[in-house]
């Protein structure tokens, strides 16, 4: 009977020991989920469950995961060649513009810093380089058109103030369909007015010209400067609140997430993955060039892979599932602006360098024809026909609020007050812009700037380096 009852205690005990436990457990997968702690994220983090959405055929994509991991494997090192050449090396970024919410948020770390370069120092191919790719010629313009295309080539300031006078114009119908006279609402001079209507963002040198500085990539590389927190937070927490499409509720509090966003139709689902992708491909850039040592008095700071890092920001623990989710929309991203690489190839013929080096000219021609024949090959792109697929009023509005929400997400990148997150975040917005205004612009009426193209390729190029990150994090 003794035995019965110290046996029938002990069974007591470990009741009540894993009731207490059970609670614990309960306690930390409720509301303090979302801020777990170090040694949480160390023993339940998993890499390889970071990609366990990588499977099968992408949402809202053609193509599986590994489909685009093979094709990527293949074109990544030849876009890495052209994207060192002189054409594609130099960005403009204005650094002047003040942030439109009124933040002052400035990086107090060295590693924000990015050097610029003097007009005078730039190689002559970045200073005599073709301003960008025209579209095609239309009929012959009359009188007034070749009046005003001259009075803008010699006074450009002016051109804010025409694209003014024939918004007001129009609206009142009274422009012509003829080449000179005006009575009707066709624009006589698309070539000034349709760069204007065609943006999805804020383009820097054709901004602010005078105050734009050029930015040598190659030696400004993207990396984990120690800028985070509250004014990173800020930023990101304001595309997707007030930028971003949102369910469709009563009370208009549901909050976006891969899993809400099943509910909106497919523009406005396409339009948050795209954003989201950007910013998980931003993130994985970091994690991949991590501030591992600030360095100190003769000692260079250490930068390098940060597989911690990585968990913390995609894994399912500690992302409440939504990691996985944010490195599909990597692979989206990327089959956006490869798409829009494959529909302006036709166009890159026009693309001059004029470096007054016929072989260095020449090797950058062969470099694109050698990714634009990748990127034709690739059997799987997407589809942006089945966006915006007929021409309902509802789908024009919808179409306008594309690009006026985008062009927001680029001038909140003046809004960053690091400098080396500014020239990486203007670039890839800028690209992922330009992707857009290729999709949804005829090609007959597609005019590009070199500001526009060397974004576009090199965001490929960036978001072409984080599937190839993905790799080694999947291993680590």
């Amino acid at each position: 009977m003794v035995v019965i009852r110290t046996m029938g205690r002990l069974v007591c005990f470990y009741v009540l020991f894993g009731l207490v436990l059970n609670k614990d457990q309960v306690t930390t997968s409720g509301k303090d989920q979302d801020f777990p702690s170090p040694n949480a994220i160390k023993n339940t983090a998993n890499t390889n469950s970071c990609f366990c959405k990588l499977t099968g055929v992408l949402d809202d994509c053609p193509c599986t995961a590994v489909t685009i991991d093979e094709f990527n494997s293949k074109l990544h090192p030849s876009l890495l060649h052209l994207l060192q050449t002189d054409y594609f090396r130099y960005f403009q970024v204005d650094f002047t513009v003040p942030c439109k919410w009124g933040w002052d948020a400035q990086c107090s770390s060295p590693n924000c810093a990015v050097e610029t370069c003097k007009e005078e120092d730039l190689p002559e191919g970045v200073r005599n380089a073709s301003e960008g790719i025209n579209k095609l010629p239309k009929t012959e313009d009359g009188y007034i058109a070749r009046f005003i295309r001259r009075v803008l080539e010699y006074f450009p300031f002016l051109e804010p103030y025409y694209l003014m006078l024939f918004e007001l114009l129009t609206s009142v119908n009274l422009m012509s369909p003829s080449k000179d006279l005006p009575c009707s609402t066709e624009d006589p001079y698309p070539q000034f007015h349709d760069v204007a209507v065609q943006q999805f963002c804020k383009l820097d040198p054709m901004a602010n010209p005078d105050t734009c500085d050029y930015v040598d990539l190659l030696t400004n590389t993207e990396q984990f400067t120690g800028y985070n927190g509250v004014a990173a937070h800020r930023v990101w927490n304001t595309i997707y609140n007030e930028m971003c499409f949102h369910p469709e509720t009563e009370d208009k509090t549901l909050y976006l997430t891969s899993n809400t966003a099943k509910s909106m139709c497919l523009e406005k689902r396409v339009f948050f993955k795209l954003v989201s992708g950007l910013h998980s491909s931003i993130a994985v850039h970091l994690c991949s060039r991590y501030l591992l040592d600030e360095g100190r008095r003769d000692l260079e700071p250490v930068w390098g892979r940060n597989v911690e890092e990585f968990k913390k920001r995609f894994s399912p623990e500690t992302t409440d599932n939504e990691g996985p989710e944010r490195l599909k929309n990597i692979y989206l991203l990327y089959l956006v602006e490869l798409r829009a690489l494959e529909k302006v190839i036709p166009l890159l013929e026009g693309l001059e360098n004029n470096s007054g080096d016929a072989t260095k000219d020449q090797e950058v021609r062969s470099l694109v024809v050698k990714v634009a024949n990748e990127v034709q090959s690739f059997s799987s792109h997407f589809d942006e026909s089945e966006l915006f697929k007929d021409e309902s009023l509802e789908n024009k509005e919808l179409l306008e609020l594309y690009k006026q929400n985008f062009m927001k997400i680029s001038e909140m990148m003046d809004c960053l007050g690091c400098e080396r997150c500014k020239v990486w975040g203007k670039l890839q917005v800028t690209g992922m812009g330009t992707a857009l205004k290729i999709l949804f612009t005829p090609i007959e009426d597609l005019q590009l700037t070199k500001h526009e193209i060397v974004a576009l390729f090199n965001a490929v190029g960036r978001h072409s380096t984080s599937i190839s990150e993905l790799e080694s994090f999947r291993v680590a």
